[in-house]
């Protein structure tokens, strides 16, 4: 399979404005698919598509709260109206709350997996059956990704909500590769686990060179912590056809859970 395999394509990243989720959708852009990036707020998914398009890069930004049913149908049919198509869905949004267990509240559990696992779970419910419908016009797999953590096969103190939404993308990955194992050659669904990443997010709430993130880093055999566009070069391998998977998950930890 040529290295130009996206040519034509169309994805879908949600949670794109930022973090990993840009990252992701400028890898895609760049290696010639067009990407729909949404984002629930407004200015930064528009600031995120001007800098990506003064890029010269094929990218346009639809709002989107991926915890609402309704708003992935709109989404998905925006995007067969105006490309006919959907190959790829990069399901990224996501939020983390980091509160003691005796501290995490009933709604902030369920705030945090409606966006983290509901709203995946939304965008695979509603999306392979668009990516089945597209693999004549790109004639291989296209593919679901899911952006877990590594937190989602490990706990750690304060982030209990955010663990079980992980975890349960887990399960949600084991009952579609069952379940679509007679269409694989049409679309995979698949994860990729990165492990300390330093976003935006991350960089704002902490510093980049806060004491946290260096003791968070020498538990890391890289003794570093990862960059967006490290997470999007795994992404970019794991949907390439010539690259056979035979792992529901790919790990992006530097190492770390192996240590």
């Amino acid at each position: 399979m040529p290295q130009d395999f996206m040519d034509g394509c169309v994805a879908i990243v949600t949670g794109g404005s930022t973090g990993i989720g840009y990252g992701c959708a400028e890898a895609m852009a760049a290696a010639g698919c067009t990407v729909v990036l949404t984002a629930r707020t407004e200015a930064d998914g528009k600031k995120a598509e001007a800098d990506l398009k003064a890029e010269g890069l094929p990218v346009v930004y639809v709002r989107q709260d991926v915890a609402s049913e309704e708003d992935w149908l709109r989404v998905l049919g925006e995007v067969e109206d105006r490309f006919g198509r959907l190959d790829f869905l990069i399901n990224n949004a996501g939020i983390s709350q980091l509160f003691p267990i005796e501290e995490t509240t009933a709604e902030s559990l369920k705030t945090l997996i409606g966006v983290n696992l509901t709203g995946a779970y939304y965008g695979v419910k509603h999306a392979v059956p668009h990516i089945i419908a597209g693999h004549d016009k790109r004639g291989f797999p296209g593919m679901v990704v899911n952006v877990s953590s590594v937190l989602s096969r490990i706990g750690q103190a304060g982030a209990v909500a955010y663990c079980a939404s992980k975890g349960g993308m887990a399960g949600m990955n084991q009952v579609y590769e069952k379940l679509l194992a007679d269409q694989s050659d049409k679309v995979q669904v698949k994860s990729i686990l990165p492990g300390y990443t330093m976003t935006p997010q991350v960089d704002k709430a902490i510093g980049r060179d806060s004491p946290l993130v260096t003791e968070l880093a020498e538990t890391i055999p890289l003794r570093r912590w990862g960059e967006p566009e490290e997470i999007a070069d795994a992404l970019i391998m794991m949907l390439n056809p010539a690259v056979p998977l035979t792992d529901m998950e790919v790990l992006v930890d530097g190492g770390f859970l192996g240590s």
